[in-house]
């Protein structure tokens, strides 16, 4: 959850910050221009992590654990 948190004090500071996990991600990804990558690489996890946190899919989506 820490990584988050610092992804998005890096990300562009025109609005305030989501409340929930989800619209944090989304707003990440918004600021990467929807790259996984680089969402990944800001958060020191993998891209395909990112992938599953925001997927759509029934049951594929895994919200962020614990740090």
């Amino acid at each position: 959850m820490e990584q988050i948190k610092q992804g998005l004090k890096r990300a562009l500071r025109t609005r305030p910050v989501p409340s929930s996990t989800e619209s944090r991600l989304r707003f990440l990804l918004k600021a990467h221009r929807g790259s996984t990558r680089r969402v990944a690489a800001v958060l020191g996890v993998s891209q395909r992590t990112v992938q599953r946190w925001v997927t759509k899919k029934p049951g594929a989506r895994r919200p962020p654990g614990p740090l």
